[in-house]
């Protein structure tokens, strides 16, 4: 299983596919700050108060980092190698990813170059022609969120 995307949405069916199919890989072109459902006994939205809201974005975003970074390794341990601070984008929350990359069920992959068959082959600077086989792949990719009322 291919999953495209590195949104809520996309790691939540990740690791649930990961507890059926043979291998799953994650496809992202940004990676992603993954948090944690819970930190330090708490709900992560917990520490959304109106003090820390009022910080200055880039040092809410080096707190979050350096917690994350600290609890759970750099995102680079896991392949997610984030392009963007953590806030700079809406922000990843899972609770069972990084256990599932540790466990070698779900793998994050690089960007997709092209599809083929049954065949994906990944846009990889370090490892030329990085492929997998897939038989299904979910995108994951965009939604376009209303709430009229």
């Amino acid at each position: 299983v291919l999953v495209v995307g590195i949104g809520n949405s996309a790691v939540d069916i990740a690791v649930n596919a990961a507890t059926i199919a043979k291998k799953v890989y994650l496809s992202t072109r940004s990676g992603a700050w993954v948090l944690p459902n819970y930190l330090f006994g708490k709900p992560i939205d917990h520490y959304a108060s109106r003090v820390f809201l009022s910080l200055p974005w880039w040092l809410a975003s080096w707190l979050v980092e350096s917690v994350v970074s600290v609890v759970h390794g750099p995102p680079e341990q896991f392949k997610l190698n984030p392009k963007q601070s953590a806030f700079q984008t809406q922000p990843t929350v899972s609770p069972a990813l990084l256990q599932m990359i540790q466990r070698g069920y779900v793998e994050v992959v690089p960007n997709i170059q092209h599809i083929g068959h049954k065949q994906v082959v990944f846009v990889d600077e370090k490892t030329e022609g990085l492929t997998a086989d897939v038989d299904t792949i979910i995108l994951c990719t965009g939604y376009h969120t209303s709430l009229p009322f």
